[in-house]
C-alpha cells in the first residue's frame, strides 16, 4: 500500500544518509514552526531533516518537462464518451447542490524527517516520512547515490521506526476501511480539488497526480500495474479493484483505471500508476500532474 506499507517497519540503522547531488543548496536553520510551501517552481523535491531544516535536493530545473500541449492528443486517445458523461456530471452537479460543503483540514506544518514533492504544476504532488529504503528507492528511481553526510546533506536520524513514529496524523488523515466512502456530502480539498458524493455516485475533480510504488494496497500478490490509480483513502477508499472513468479535461481524453491502490493525496482526487508510451496525451514523469481531471464511478 502506498506509504502506508512503509508504517510496519522497524529500522534500526545509525548511520545518516543524504542524496549527494549539485542541486542541494537551500539550508534553513530552523522551519519547525512553519508550514510546507504549498507551491514551488515545478518538480521541486525538498527534505526536511531532523532538526527540520530544509534542503532543496532538487530545484526542478533538470527533470522532465511536459512533452505536448495540455490540449494535444499525440496517440490519438480515445475522447468518446462526453455527450453521456456530461449527462451522468450534471445529475451529480444537481444532486450536490443539497448536499453540504465540508473542507477538508490540512496539517502542512513542517515535520522532521519527511520528503515533499512537487508537481510540474508547482502544487504538492506527494509529503513522505523519510526511510533508509524510501531515500534508496527515491535514489534508483531517480538516477542518484546515497552516501554518508557531507556538509551537503542533511542529517536524517532513522532510529528505530515503528507504527507510532510515522508522522502521519490520522485525526487529519483518517483512513476508511477498503470499499468504504465517507457520507454523501461535497468534500472540498482546496480551492483547485473537490470529490462529490452522491446517493448513487462519486465524482472527483481537480489534480490528478503519479506515482511509482509498484506495491499494492494488497501487497505483492496484485502489485500496481500501468495505469491502475490509487483514491482518496479518507474521503473515497473504493472497493478493490473496482473500475474507475477517468477523464483528462484538458483534452477530453477518457480512460477506465483499475483501482488497486489508495493513499494521502495531498492536494489531488486521484493518483495514476507510471506508465510507457502515451497516457492521456503525456508521457510519465515521477512529478508529472494532469492538473485538470475528472473521475467518477457508480456504486
Amino acid at each position: 500500500m502506498k506509504k502506508f506499507r512503509l508504517l510496519g517497519l522497524i529500522l534500526t540503522l545509525c548511520m545518516c544518509f543524504a542524496i549527494a547531488m549539485p542541486a542541494l543548496a537551500v539550508d534553513i536553520a530552523d522551519n519547525s514552526n512553519e508550514q510546507i510551501p504549498y507551491r514551488m517552481e515545478p518538480s521541486t523535491v525538498v527534505l526536511y531533516d531532523s532538526d527540520c531544516k530544509m534542503f532543496v535536493i532538487n530545484d526542478g530545473a533538470d527533470a522532465p518537462k511536459r512533452m505536448y500541449s495540455r490540449t494535444a492528443n499525440p496517440a490519438n486517445e480515445s475522447v468518446a464518451g462526453i455527450a453521456e458523461e456530461e449527462e451522468i456530471v450534471a445529475q451529480i452537479l444537481e444532486e450536490s447542490k443539497n448536499l453540504s460543503d465540508i473542507y477538508m483540514p490540512h496539517n502542512d506544518t513542517v515535520r522532521p524527517n519527511t520528503m515533499v514533492i512537487y508537481g510540474t504544476d508547482g502544487y504538492i504532488n506527494h509529503i513522505y516520512p523519510i526511510t533508509e529504503e524510501y531515500l534508496k528507492t527515491y535514489a534508483s528511481r531517480n538516477y542518484q547515490t546515497i552516501d554518508a553526510v557531507t556538509e551537503l546533506g542533511a542529517n536524517i536520524e532513522y532510529g528505530v521506526m515503528t507504527l507510532d513514529d510515522i508522522y502521519v496524523d490520522d485525526s487529519v488523515y483518517p483512513p476508511l476501511k477498503r470499499g468504504k466512502r465517507l457520507a454523501p456530502n461535497n468534500y472540498i480539498i482546496d480551492d483547485n480539488n473537490s470529490i462529490r458524493i452522491t446517493s448513487s455516485y462519486v465524482m472527483g475533480t481537480g489534480r490528478l497526480t503519479t506515482f511509482n510504488d509498484p506495491i499494492g494496497e494488497n501487497g505483492d500478490s496484485y502489485p500496481n500495474k500501468a495505469g491502475d490509480c490509487a483514491t482518496r483513502r479518507n474521503i473515497d477508499n473504493a472497493p478493490f479493484h473496482q473500475t474507475i472513468h477517468v477523464r483528462n479535461l484538458d483534452n477530453n481524453i477518457e480512460k477506465y483505471m483499475r483501482k488497486n491502490d489508495n493513499g494521502d493525496l495531498d492536494y489531488a482526487v486521484l493518483d495514476i500508476f507510471k506508465w510507457d508510451g502515451i497516457l492521456m496525451g503525456e508521457k510519465y514523469s515521477s512529478t508529472f500532474t494532469f492538473e485538470n481531471g475528472r473521475y467518477y464511478y457508480e456504486f
